[in-house]
């Protein structure tokens, strides 16, 4: 112990050499009085980091013993128990101070304490963590958009000559056309059909039977119908569906323009007359009633220039 906390003090023998076995003796007595003095209880009712300074405090005056006993008391208290408990006076140790910095407290047998506080260095900024990117939502068997008016859409690919993406969005939607609407798709179907009879005939044969179905029997436009109906029947000369359908526009179409004819005729139309009878006879050259009106026609009209 620091011979200031010493409660046995010695006399001064200060330049007295006679009186150092006194002094002597009477620390020896101390020391054995120290043995049996009652132990050293730590401070109640202290904070951990209240009772680390406290015993930091006891050091630098020179108090190891109830340094120690601190120590042990903040050792005890601490939630780690990681720490070694067997701690002495004569330990090193080290703390941190709730000021920030380190405290390195070193106790030599003597009882004389040293600290040296230095600032703790600043530690390095974290680099910021990149948030990680969303997994990608895979899209499985996920159907094409639908327009939302399909026969926009239609239009617009027939006028710019896409065929087969009016072909697509048709096909995809579903599209049950009306009459009016008939003749548009059909157009599609019909000019596909040409241009792909080279590269698949199969196809081209398909589609132009669906071009010639939907003007003949969706649109009621039999003369539409002949030149994609005849095309179907030309790639697919077996085809039942194909040959009935064009022998139904033919006949269909034969009966509108000896009507037509018929009707020309009775305004006195010579001329349009002739052109529809004409155009019977291109699509049936044996029509008999065909025939005979024209010849008449052409009859009365050489009569009427000659009386001009």
């Amino acid at each position: 112990m620091v011979l200031s906390e010493l409660r046995c003090r010695t006399p001064r023998a200060a330049g007295n050499f006679l009186a150092l076995p006194a002094v002597i003796l009477l620390l020896s007595g101390c020391a054995v009085v120290d043995q049996w003095r009652a132990p050293v209880l730590p401070t109640p009712n202290l904070m951990p980091q209240e009772r680390l300074q406290l015993a930091i405090d006891l050091l630098d005056q020179g108090k190891s013993r109830r340094a120690s006993v601190e120590l042990k008391a903040y050792v005890a208290e601490l939630p780690d128990r990681s720490a070694p408990a067997n701690m002495s006076a004569s330990a090193n140790t080290t703390a941190p101070l709730n000021t920030g910095v380190s405290a390195n407290v070193t106790v030599s047998s003597k009882g004389t304490a040293s600290e040296s506080s230095k600032p703790a260095p600043p530690a390095p900024p974290r680099p910021a963590q990149p948030k990680p990117a969303d997994p990608p939502i895979l899209a499985k068997n996920k159907p094409p958009q639908t327009p939302a008016d399909p026969w926009t859409a239609i239009r617009e690919d027939v006028e710019a000559g896409l065929y087969d993406s009016a072909i697509k969005v048709a096909e995809n939607t579903h599209v049950t056309p009306d009459r009016t609407q008939a003749p548009l798709l059909a157009s599609a179907y019909a000019a596909n059909a040409k241009a792909i009879r080279r590269s698949n005939a199969a196809q081209s044969g398909a589609q132009a039977l669906h071009a010639g179905q939907l003007y003949l029997e969706t649109a009621d436009m039999p003369e539409a119908a002949l030149e994609s109906l005849q095309l179907a029947v030309a790639v697919s000369p077996n085809d039942v569906r194909a040959r009935t359908l064009l022998a139904s526009a033919k006949s269909k179409t034969i009966e509108i323009y000896y009507r037509n004819g018929l009707v020309a005729f009775g305004r006195q139309d010579l001329d349009g007359a002739l052109t529809a009878w004409n155009r019977v006879l291109a699509i049936d050259p044996n029509h008999e009633k065909a025939q005979a009106n024209k010849a008449q026609t052409l009859k009365l009209k050489s009569a009427l220039q000659n009386l001009m």
